[in-house]
């Protein structure tokens, strides 16, 4: 495929100087074991160069993909710079003679990260099995997209079950944003249905199990105060129908006691909650008291 400059592809994708397309596939064989090439593109920032495969196989027909994608020219500028001079990418799936798609890899290796792993797609087209990881291992190449300062480490990783009804997402890493350091982040994050989550089904469970060293605060010893480490577990239900969000369970835990409490969102913008705090060193906030205090346990109910 070609055109000219001031072609019509160059202009939806909205390139100010719309430059010539030239896009050449090329490959040898049959439909049985065929494989080939597709090149080219808009120039620098907007091409593709990728090997293809198609081949005959038992269970139905199998597709592999694999090369580099240029795309900083075709996205907006706080993302280029996450995608970096050239996408590698890399793709073997199985498509079987039912339409079903088992997805044996995805492989996407930018300068801000990668992201791979594996899927399957059932023959009406919803995803019902997946385990992908994203990884990024400077965090300070997405500052620009965020819009502060961002440092650290991050390893995602969804992983889709029980024919899409149930997914988990796990996020692990020592990011800082902006002053505020998270180290030793560990998140996990189930939701269910009775339907595949894609669908987004009418009603959702979920579940949240977190944990982060205390971050260091400007002139407070946070850590003195509550500990080491504070950990959060939660569970309640969405309604996706109903702009209605319930936390059933919320715990909050320090060394230096627990925040429990519940709480539900309505209309998408009312929010009624109640919870109890319980003390179980009172002697950790003597410096915020300006006098020494005795060691003993306390509660604050429904605050």
């Amino acid at each position: 495929a070609s055109e000219p400059e001031g072609g019509l592809v160059a202009g939806l994708l909205g390139l100010p100087d719309r430059p010539a397309l030239s896009l050449t596939l090329t490959g040898d064989g049959t439909l049985a074991a065929w494989t080939g090439r597709l090149a080219g593109g808009l120039g620098a920032g907007a091409e593709i160069d990728l090997g293809l495969s198609v081949s005959a196989a038992a269970e139905g027909t199998r597709v592999a993909v694999d090369g580099t994608a240029a795309v900083e020219r075709l996205v907006p500028d706080t993302v280029g710079p996450l995608l970096g001079p050239s996408v590698g990418l890399g793709l073997s799936a199985l498509v079987a003679s039912d339409g079903g798609v088992e997805v044996e890899r995805l492989v996407a290796e930018a300068a801000a990260g990668t992201l791979d792993g594996t899927a399957r797609i059932d023959p009406a087209g919803w995803v019902v099995a997946a385990d992908i990881t994203a990884t990024a291992p400077e965090l300070g190449r997405f500052s620009g997209f965020a819009g502060t300062d961002l440092a650290g480490s991050a390893t995602a990783k969804l992983t889709l079950q029980e024919a899409g009804r149930r997914a988990i997402v796990t996020v692990a890493g020592d990011p800082t944003a902006g002053t505020l350091a998270l180290a030793g982040l560990r998140a996990e994050l189930t939701a269910s249905a009775d339907a595949p989550l894609t669908d987004l089904p009418a009603a959702i469970s979920w579940t949240l199990d977190a944990g982060v060293d205390t971050p260091a605060l400007p002139d407070t010893d946070l850590v003195a105060l509550v500990g080491r480490r504070l950990t959060l577990q939660a569970a309640g239900t969405a309604d996706t129908r109903g702009d209605t969000a319930r936390a059933e369970r919320v715990t909050v835990t320090t060394d230096a006691g627990r925040l429990d409490a519940q709480a539900t969102l309505s209309d998408g913008r009312k929010l009624v909650a109640d919870g109890t705090v319980t003390v179980a060193d009172l002697g950790r906030f003597s410096t915020l008291a300006g006098r020494p205090e005795p060691r003993r346990r306390g509660g604050l109910p429904h605050c």
